[in-house]
């Protein structure tokens, strides 16, 4: 499969993400990962892929401001079989819904990558040296 990898330049690819990408291309053979070279998401669907050994191919990209830089212009459905999308902002919502109207297949993680990072900033908040340090408790009739 020709896939797709997208998401947002402040996203960074996780473990969780590289193992569903590892399921994706267990099930489906990924030939071939095809990104628009942005930094975050892309760019660590890039890093995935050469570790991988799995070809890259970087798709032209319109200006910055027009809404989905990735597929503006660009026929979906010839270049990729398969979309995966990590969390970004409304250019990646417009590349999804372009994938979606051209048949590709969609791997929609961003709900799940947003709870991971959720669940990951609150345990390092937990575990965050002087979390269970208590204040100061005076002892009983003294004043401070």
């Amino acid at each position: 499969m020709r896939l797709i990898v997208c998401g947002g330049s402040n996203y960074r690819l996780t473990h969780a993400d590289c193992g569903r990408l590892d399921a994706l291309h267990e099930a489906g053979g990924v030939r071939t990962v095809l990104t628009g070279g942005a930094p975050g998401a892309e760019l660590g669907g890039e890093l995935w892929a050469a570790m991988r050994n799995i070809p890259i191919r970087r798709v032209a990209i319109a200006s910055v401001g027009q809404a989905s830089p990735l597929s503006k212009g660009l026929d979906l459905a010839a270049v990729a079989d398969a979309v995966a999308v990590f969390p970004g902002d409304r250019r990646v919502q417009a590349l999804l819904d372009d994938a979606r109207a051209q048949g590709l297949d969609v791997h929609d993680w961003r709900k799940i990558a947003e709870e991971q990072r959720a669940v990951g900033d609150l345990i390092r908040r937990f575990c965050a040296p002087g979390f269970f340090a208590r204040a100061a408790v005076a002892p009983a009739g003294s004043r401070r």
